[in-house]
């Protein structure tokens, strides 16, 4: 079965985008100065999302989780069926653990190369989005549109965790793109392999986190079909053939799926995803407006453009463009309106749910990012300057409010000097660099400020990349590096009442858990064979046995468990913040 649905995924994938070439190649050649762009993005998003990729430790619980699965993969084996702790884990699809296979089985699971394909993806969506700009608007909207979207705050931090959030947004952007591209063609080739490469993504972002995949490209055409009356469009959609190729792409691992574990649909399709949606299940409800802040911190510093952009309607700058004239004249306007629609959409489908989380406004960002770059384009062909003031004294206030802010966040947290030291330093060059975008926005003009703006925004990015353990002390990196040294292969290495999701991806091991169900709470209660959770009188009944053990638990259960009468004994190897590693009566190493 493994076999089988590895060599049609990547069938698939070269059938669907192997066009990718001659449709861009042919854009090259009637306009050779892409090239020359291309490479310059790709040297300065690549140093912006790759500078220190792997200077910090994995972001627990996340980073951990979805190192953990493909390294699970590759060691049992077995790329049908996601484990974590060696437990089903159903909750996502597995595109994206594949992926991650790759650079496990050629670098290892060290930090830069679990994130370098979320880097890559990043990459690609920048480029994509590039390709997009360019096609709709022109040179000057494409490049603003890719370096916009890649050093806005939300996209630019995601490019450096491993996580679904990016490579579903870079999945659902191609998609979406390359249909509103699609039906600029005429009936040909061209046209057929940009509605190909829709229906590939849109199989991929399904691989990648589920139903979601096609559900919301599905929703923004069919709201844009219904705004401009398109209805007769559909036949030239080439939906015969390209829903078979989303099948022969997506279905097959939930069918091999449903096939082995019969309780796989249930829980994947009524509980991850219909459950999650509608109603409280995974205890993430938010304020109703939690989404809108995600979506402005997260498009800073761009959002200010958007923000002010009402503004400059009453100037004349949208004139031809405002709302009531855009609806009269949509047929005039497809690209655009559908530009429009579609981080609308995105927008009221999250927000309809009970379930939200900040990376849910990451595909609100690319069109976004372009619609941003159109509307400073406009600027910059007829020189309107209200708006422009508003917004540059806008993040300018913003900019410099936010890093004193931040600046006062570091006393209370446990950190490092040298993380302070970073957090300081980023916080002083995201003011500074402030300042200085007011000043050479109003010294220079419009290119001077944003080309300032983008190189202080991305230096205090890669700064804030450094200075990221400030904000997350829980990973325990730092005693699984001290452990692993002393560890053979039959060593039991015990967790106790707690899931330190990155532990077992230092240590390239499963470790034993005590009292723990949390997110492993479905994989507990459908295992086979030997239980990897044990209960106490277990655990301690290891723990006083002749062997080696090692064991690491909070610190609160620590002291704890000392001020019990007959208490086992426990030798401290190490301790951070908040964990400590112990060894049972084998005190001396």
């Amino acid at each position: 079965m493994t076999i089988i649905i590895i060599h049609e995924f990547f069938l698939t994938t070269i059938i669907a985008v192997h066009h990718l070439p001659t449709v861009f190649s042919r854009s090259m050649n009637k306009k050779p100065y892409i090239l020359k762009d291309l490479l310059l993005l790709t040297l300065i998003i690549s140093v912006l999302f790759g500078a220190f990729l792997g200077s910090r430790a994995l972001m627990v619980p996340d980073e951990g989780r979805y190192a953990e699965i493909p390294r699970e993969m590759v060691e049992k084996n077995d790329y049908l069926t996601p484990h974590l702790a060696h437990l089903k884990y159903f909750e996502k699809p597995p595109l994206y653990y594949w992926i991650t296979t790759l650079p496990i089985r050629l670098f290892g699971t060290s930090e830069w190369s679990l994130r370098l394909p979320t880097a890559l993806i990043g990459l690609a969506g920048c480029l994509f989005l590039y390709h997009l700009g360019l096609a709709l608007y022109g040179r000057r909207t494409a490049l603003l549109s890719a370096l916009i979207l890649s050093s806005s705050v939300l996209y630019c931090t995601m490019s450096h965790f491993l996580s679904l959030d990016l490579p579903l947004t870079v999945f659902l952007t191609i998609c979406l793109g390359c249909f509103i591209l699609g039906t600029r063609e005429p009936p040909g080739k061209t046209r057929l392999y940009y509605f190909l490469i829709m229906y590939a993504f849109a199989a991929f972002a399904t691989l990648t986190k589920g139903l979601i995949g096609f559900v919301l490209p599905g929703f923004v055409i069919f709201m844009w079909i219904l705004c401009l009356n398109e209805w007769r469009s559909l036949k030239s959609y080439y939906l015969v053939r390209g829903t078979l190729l989303f099948l022969l792409i997506a279905a097959p691992w939930h069918i091999l799926m449903q096939i082995k574990h019969p309780e796989f649909f249930h829980y994947y399709f009524v509980e991850q995803h219909l459950l999650r949606y509608l109603t409280d299940y995974a205890d993430r409800s938010q304020p109703a407006w939690f989404l809108t802040a995600a979506v402005l911190i997260g498009f800073f510093p761009w959002c200010w453009f958007l923000i002010t952009a009402p503004f400059s309607c009453t100037k004349g700058c949208f004139s031809k463009t405002t709302i009531a004239s855009l609806w009269q004249k949509r047929k005039m306007h497809k690209e655009t309106i559908f530009v429009i629609l579609w981080p609308l959409l995105i927008f009221l489908f999250f927000n309809a749910s009970d379930s939200l989380l900040l990376s849910y406004a990451l595909p609100i960002m690319p069109p976004l990012a372009v619609l941003t770059a159109y509307y400073l384009n406009l600027f910059w062909k007829k020189g309107y300057i209200t708006a422009l003031n508003v917004a540059f004294i806008g993040i300018f206030v913003t900019g410099l409010g936010g890093s004193i802010a931040a600046l006062s966040m570091v006393e209370p947290l446990e950190t490092s000097v040298r993380s302070s030291n970073y957090w300081y330093a980023s916080m002083g060059l995201l003011g500074i660099g402030m300042l200085f975008t007011l000043f050479f926005y109003c010294k220079k003009g419009l290119k001077a400020g944003l080309i300032t703006l983008f190189t202080a925004t991305s230096l205090t990015l890669i700064s804030i990349n450094l200075s990221y353990d400030t904000l997350d002390n829980r990973p325990i990196k730092s005693l699984a590096l001290q452990l692993k040294p002393l560890l053979a292969p039959d060593t039991l290495v015990i967790a106790y009442r707690e899931y330190y999701q990155d532990l077992p991806v230092y240590l390239n091991r499963t470790v034993q858990l005590v009292d723990y169900r949390g997110e492993l709470d479905f994989g507990i209660d459908h295992q086979i064979g030997q239980s990897i959770i044990w209960n106490e009188a277990t655990a301690w009944k290891h723990w006083q046995g002749n062997a080696r053990v090692f064991m690491i638990m909070s610190l609160e259960d620590y002291k704890r468990l000392k001020n019990q009468p007959n208490s086992p004994t426990m030798c401290p190897l190490g301790q951070t913040s908040k964990d400590i590693l112990l060894i049972n009566r084998h005190c001396s190493l």
